[in-house]
């Protein structure tokens, strides 16, 4: 039970970070201004949709450096475990385009990064798996200690 915890909670927060990048471009909508803030940029779909998919690919390729470095993939594992996760990001992002209730888009939300989850270690050897795992309960410790930290300011 509490590796399904560390599981999700890993998941959740890599897909936090993809979705708030996709929020706050959300956020633009047609207040936008030029970088030197002279005129507004017209609300322009292709163009979000072509920033949605930039800061996707800028996440993932993130994603993979850090895991690459932090559990010394090799290039077929770095080659699998980035299809894994595009693949798991695209599908995220069409559950969140669902017009579902919120707590149906946080179940299929777990249930897709639980699956994704066990593709990717299945492709780690044990030294990676024990890495791995030091790594999301650090991400966990690190996530709990900010809330900690963000309730003391309020």
């Amino acid at each position: 039970m509490r590796n399904i915890k560390i599981v999700f909670a890993m998941s959740f927060l890599f897909s936090v970070n993809a979705f708030s990048q996709m929020g706050q471009m959300g956020q633009m909508g047609n207040n936008r201004m030029t970088p030197n803030n002279q005129q507004p940029i017209p609300n322009n779909p292709e163009r979000d949709k072509e920033e949605m998919e930039k800061a996707r690919k800028e996440n993932l390729e993130k994603l993979m450096s850090r895991l690459t470095v932090d559990l010394n993939l090799d290039a077929l594992q770095q080659v699998a475990i980035k299809q894994i996760y595009d693949d798991n990001m695209k599908k995220q992002g069409i559950i969140m385009k669902k017009e579902i209730t919120e707590e149906s888009k946080i179940a299929l939300l777990k249930s897709l990064n639980e699956s994704t989850e066990i593709k990717i270690i299945e492709l780690f050897n044990k030294e990676q798996k024990e890495k791995y795992e030091q790594l999301k309960k650090d991400k966990l410790e690190n996530a709990s200690s900010s809330k900690k930290k963000k309730k003391k300011k309020d």
